[in-house]
């Protein structure tokens, strides 16, 4: 049982612990929100590129004359 209840206080230091590292990171300029940022940047480029295959915009369409 007494190991039990160490174990158990081990476990809850480390998650305190954790959570103080990641949570202090989050400020403006920290890694952890930079990163988030370029994922959600990277997603977007790639929905415009995607949007832009379906719909491509009017000066591709536009400027090249059209042969039949």
């Amino acid at each position: 049982m007494l190991v039990n209840r160490k174990l158990y206080k081990q476990i809850l230091n480390l998650k305190k612990a954790v959570f103080a590292f990641y949570s202090k990171d989050l400020i403006p300029g920290g890694v952890i929100t930079k990163w988030i940022q370029k994922t959600k940047e990277k997603k977007l480029d790639l929905m415009d590129r995607i949007g832009n295959l379906i719909n491509p915009p009017g000066h591709f369409t536009r400027s090249r004359p059209r042969r039949w």
